[in-house]
């Protein structure tokens, strides 16, 4: 009896670990495609495309600069870097979950150029970003926080 408990018990611990690891597989994988989304956008300058990738109500709150809120924000919030070349990629550092929310820490590094001038740089910075399912399940960017300089 003691052995048929004990495998019972061992057999729904390890199907538990599994399932949890499967979460945690696919919540990754969903932030990813988010993530991986907005860069793209980001990389083609489709505004629109951008700010489809975030919540309706969103919130970006860029240090030491004011908050934008909302989608007709954001997109006009993004159209500073219009006449440059623009590429950034978030590296994924940690992703924990309270309730419906994902929070994602996130290193994200990046380059850009002027064609006008030839002036170019590369930049890292670190990134927060709260993610939750909008109306219709899609995971979506509903607060974004990011650093100036990576420090």
């Amino acid at each position: 009896m003691k052995t048929k408990l004990l495998t019972l018990l061992t057999f729904f611990t390890l199907l538990s670990i599994t399932l949890t690891h499967a979460q945690e597989s696919t919540l990754e994988k969903d932030v990813r495609e988010v993530l991986d989304q907005y860069g793209s956008a980001v990389g083609s300058k489709s505004f629109s495309k951008m700010a489809d990738c975030f919540h309706d109500d969103a919130m970006i709150l860029p240090e030491g600069k004011p908050i934008v809120k909302g989608r007709e924000e954001i997109i006009e919030s993004f159209k500073w870097f219009e006449s440059l070349d623009f590429a950034e990629q978030f590296i994924i550092e940690e992703i924990i979950t309270a309730g419906e929310y994902s929070i994602a820490r996130t290193r994200n590094i990046g380059s850009w150029k002027d064609p006008k001038t030839a002036e170019s740089g590369n930049f890292e910075v670190k990134g927060l970003l709260v993610l939750k399912p909008d109306q219709n399940g899609d995971l979506k960017i509903y607060r974004y926080m990011f650093n100036n300089n990576g420090e």
